[in-house]
Protein backbone atom coordinates (compact mmCIF):
# COMPACT_ATOMS: atom_id res chain seq x y z
CA UNK A 1 0.00 0.00 0.00
CA UNK A 2 1.19 3.38 -1.05
CA UNK A 3 2.19 6.02 1.83
CA UNK A 4 -0.70 8.75 2.64
CA UNK A 5 -0.34 11.99 0.81
CA UNK A 6 0.02 14.72 2.98
CA UNK A 7 -2.61 17.45 2.76
CA UNK A 8 -1.52 21.01 2.38
CA UNK A 9 -2.54 22.81 5.70
CA UNK A 10 -2.87 26.02 3.99
CA UNK A 11 -5.72 24.13 1.00
CA UNK A 12 -8.71 25.90 1.51
CA UNK A 13 -12.36 24.10 2.75
CA UNK A 14 -15.63 25.20 2.14
CA UNK A 15 -17.31 25.28 5.68
CA UNK A 16 -20.21 27.11 7.12
CA UNK A 17 -19.54 30.53 8.06
CA UNK A 18 -21.38 30.49 10.73
CA UNK A 19 -20.75 27.39 12.23
CA UNK A 20 -16.92 28.35 12.02
CA UNK A 21 -17.77 31.76 14.08
CA UNK A 22 -19.36 29.97 16.54
CA UNK A 23 -17.17 27.06 17.19
CA UNK A 24 -14.32 29.62 16.78
CA UNK A 25 -15.88 32.43 19.42
CA UNK A 26 -16.24 29.08 21.98
CA UNK A 27 -12.47 28.15 21.69
CA UNK A 28 -11.30 32.10 22.24
CA UNK A 29 -13.49 31.77 25.17
CA UNK A 30 -12.08 28.46 26.22
CA UNK A 31 -15.09 27.50 27.26
CA UNK A 32 -15.55 24.12 29.16
CA UNK A 33 -18.17 22.04 31.09
CA UNK A 34 -17.81 22.33 35.53
CA UNK A 35 -18.36 19.76 37.38
CA UNK A 36 -21.78 18.66 38.06
CA UNK A 37 -23.18 19.24 42.06
CA UNK A 38 -26.29 17.23 42.96
CA UNK A 39 -28.67 19.12 40.96
CA UNK A 40 -28.23 19.79 37.80
CA UNK A 41 -27.89 23.75 37.53
CA UNK A 42 -27.39 25.66 34.32
CA UNK A 43 -24.11 26.81 35.32
CA UNK A 44 -23.23 23.36 34.37
CA UNK A 45 -24.80 23.52 30.92
CA UNK A 46 -21.46 22.61 28.24
CA UNK A 47 -22.64 25.95 27.14
CA UNK A 48 -22.60 28.30 30.10
CA UNK A 49 -25.47 31.15 30.00
CA UNK A 50 -22.94 33.82 30.51
CA UNK A 51 -22.11 32.91 26.92
CA UNK A 52 -25.95 32.69 25.79
CA UNK A 53 -26.12 35.96 25.05
CA UNK A 54 -23.27 36.53 22.61
CA UNK A 55 -24.52 37.83 19.60
CA UNK A 56 -22.41 34.30 17.53
CA UNK A 57 -24.38 32.17 19.99
CA UNK A 58 -27.31 33.70 20.81
CA UNK A 59 -29.90 33.07 17.84
CA UNK A 60 -28.73 29.07 18.00
CA UNK A 61 -29.38 28.98 21.53
CA UNK A 62 -32.96 30.21 21.22
CA UNK A 63 -33.77 27.77 18.27
CA UNK A 64 -32.48 25.02 20.52
CA UNK A 65 -34.09 26.09 23.73
CA UNK A 66 -37.45 25.85 21.60
CA UNK A 67 -36.74 22.48 20.44
CA UNK A 68 -36.20 23.29 17.13
CA UNK A 69 -39.76 24.49 17.25
CA UNK A 70 -40.54 27.62 14.97
CA UNK A 71 -43.39 29.69 16.46
CA UNK A 72 -45.57 31.17 13.42
CA UNK A 73 -44.56 34.83 14.27
CA UNK A 74 -40.73 33.97 14.22
CA UNK A 75 -40.48 32.34 10.54
CA UNK A 76 -39.57 35.10 9.30
CA UNK A 77 -36.69 36.28 12.10
CA UNK A 78 -35.73 32.60 13.21
CA UNK A 79 -34.44 30.32 10.71
CA UNK A 80 -32.40 26.32 11.86
CA UNK A 81 -28.65 27.22 12.56
CA UNK A 82 -26.57 25.56 9.96
CA UNK A 83 -25.02 22.22 10.69
CA UNK A 84 -22.08 20.49 9.17
CA UNK A 85 -24.65 17.70 8.66
CA UNK A 86 -26.69 19.30 5.77
CA UNK A 87 -23.42 21.45 4.50
CA UNK A 88 -24.66 20.58 0.89
CA UNK A 89 -27.82 22.64 0.94
CA UNK A 90 -28.20 25.66 -1.15
CA UNK A 91 -28.79 27.81 1.96
CA UNK A 92 -25.67 27.45 3.74
CA UNK A 93 -23.50 30.51 3.30
CA UNK A 94 -20.27 28.72 2.67
CA UNK A 95 -16.49 29.89 2.97
CA UNK A 96 -13.35 29.12 2.44
CA UNK A 97 -11.08 28.45 5.33
CA UNK A 98 -7.82 26.78 5.86
CA UNK A 99 -7.44 23.11 6.66
CA UNK A 100 -5.49 24.16 9.57
CA UNK A 101 -7.93 26.43 11.10
CA UNK A 102 -10.54 23.74 10.51
CA UNK A 103 -8.41 21.02 12.17
CA UNK A 104 -7.86 22.87 15.01
CA UNK A 105 -11.72 23.46 15.86
CA UNK A 106 -11.84 20.37 15.16
CA UNK A 107 -9.84 18.82 18.00
CA UNK A 108 -11.76 21.77 20.36
CA UNK A 109 -14.89 20.31 19.34
CA UNK A 110 -13.59 16.91 20.19
CA UNK A 111 -12.34 17.94 23.51
CA UNK A 112 -15.77 19.76 24.39
CA UNK A 113 -17.93 16.47 23.26
CA UNK A 114 -15.12 14.19 25.31
CA UNK A 115 -15.56 16.64 28.79
CA UNK A 116 -18.86 17.12 28.21
CA UNK A 117 -19.92 13.32 28.11
CA UNK A 118 -17.55 12.89 31.10
CA UNK A 119 -19.48 15.47 32.77
CA UNK A 120 -23.11 13.88 31.56
CA UNK A 121 -21.32 10.71 33.55
CA UNK A 122 -20.47 12.01 36.68
CA UNK A 123 -23.74 14.01 36.89
CA UNK A 124 -25.70 10.36 36.30
CA UNK A 125 -23.44 9.15 38.61
CA UNK A 126 -24.84 11.03 41.17
CA UNK A 127 -28.26 10.87 40.08
CA UNK A 128 -28.02 7.21 40.79
CA UNK A 129 -26.33 7.88 44.24
CA UNK A 130 -29.04 10.22 45.00
CA UNK A 131 -31.75 8.15 44.12
CA UNK A 132 -30.02 5.05 46.04
CA UNK A 133 -30.15 7.00 49.44
CA UNK A 134 -33.90 7.91 48.61
CA UNK A 135 -34.84 4.47 48.34
CA UNK A 136 -32.64 3.33 51.78
CA UNK A 137 -34.71 6.18 53.65
CA UNK A 138 -38.54 5.36 52.49
CA UNK A 139 -37.69 1.84 52.90
CA UNK A 140 -36.07 2.82 56.32
CA UNK A 141 -39.13 4.90 57.07
CA UNK A 142 -41.64 2.23 55.65
CA UNK A 143 -40.48 -0.23 58.40
CA UNK A 144 -39.97 2.53 61.28
CA UNK A 145 -43.54 2.67 60.46
CA UNK A 146 -44.62 -1.19 60.08
CA UNK A 147 -42.85 -1.30 63.74
CA UNK A 148 -44.42 1.23 65.37
CA UNK A 149 -47.63 -0.30 63.95
CA UNK A 150 -46.89 -3.74 65.14
CA UNK A 151 -45.78 -1.81 69.25
CA UNK A 152 -49.29 0.16 68.69
CA UNK A 153 -50.99 -3.14 68.44
CA UNK A 154 -49.36 -4.59 71.08
CA UNK A 155 -50.15 -2.01 73.61
CA UNK A 156 -54.09 -2.05 72.29
CA UNK A 157 -54.11 -5.26 72.96
CA UNK A 158 -52.55 -5.11 76.59
CA UNK A 159 -54.82 -2.54 77.52
CA UNK A 160 -57.76 -5.32 75.95
CA UNK A 161 -56.67 -7.31 78.73
CA UNK A 162 -58.64 -7.32 82.57
CA UNK A 163 -56.54 -5.74 84.90
CA UNK A 164 -56.96 -8.76 86.90
CA UNK A 165 -55.20 -11.58 84.44
CA UNK A 166 -52.58 -9.06 84.54
CA UNK A 167 -51.78 -9.48 88.20
CA UNK A 168 -51.27 -13.08 87.67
Amino acid sequence: MPPKKKKNPQEPLLIPEDVYLRVRKLLELKSAPRAPKAPLTSEEWCIPPALHILPELKHVVHYWKQCAVVRYEEREALKAPSMMKNIDSEEVVKKRWTRKEITELQKYLKSQTKQANKRSGQFLKQLEKKEKKEKKHKKEKKHEHESQEELHEVLREIDALPIQSLAE
